[in-house]
């Protein structure tokens, strides 16, 4: 009996003492991406985003389980936060055509902008029935901060493959549709 219970001890240390997950970390942008050439012509509108939702606010990425509930990663993580990140990946996007320039509220020269585009994301998560999906809503304000277009986005992408990194290609692409949808209302 004192042998059995050293042997189930020994395995239970042993299960404790093994490594975690390893932690995966994931940049919402693209790296490499290049944006239009600016030139004086083009006409300077700064892009902002609106507080995020607090469940984005965290640094796992977020799946919404078949019941509803949202489920926040331990192991799969953003490398920057969404709200950091999430206007540069939007105005690289943006600035891929020639209807403006487009700049982050960091950039210099963006407090002379004579226009704002004002975006809110709702929704940009993982969804374990509708694949990676993006709900937001845009404006476009004059310098007087008169609306002159808004619009709404919702998107979604079926997942092809098992694994955040494809899911985080997925959400790459729906913001991608949200700049071009925006693009066409302008």
């Amino acid at each position: 009996m004192r042998i059995f219970t050293s042997v189930i001890t020994l395995l239970a240390l042993t299960a404790c003492s093994s490594a975690p997950p390893p932690l995966q970390y994931y940049l919402l942008d693209s790296p490499g991406i290049k944006s239009a050439e600016n030139t004086p012509l083009k006409r300077q509108i700064r892009v902002e985003v609106l507080p995020l939702p607090e469940y984005l606010q965290q640094d796992g990425l977020v799946m919404r389980m078949a019941d509803g509930s949202l489920h926040v990663s331990r192991q799969h993580l953003w490398a920057q936060g969404l709200q950091q990140s999430m206007p540069q990946v939007l105005v690289d996007a943006l600035n891929h055509t020639q209807s403006g320039h487009f700049l982050i509220m960091t950039e210099p020269g963006a407090e002379r902008a004579e226009e704002r585009l004002v975006v809110q994301i709702r929704h940009l998560l993982i969804d374990q029935q509708q694949g990676a999906l993006l709900n937001a809503q845009y404006w476009l304000l004059d310098k007087q901060g008169q609306v002159q277009s808004q619009g709404s986005f919702t998107d979604n992408q079926q997942l092809d493959q098992d694994g955040y990194p494809h899911a985080v290609e997925k959400l790459q692409q729906l913001l991608n549709h949200l700049a071009a949808r925006i693009q066409t209302s302008l």
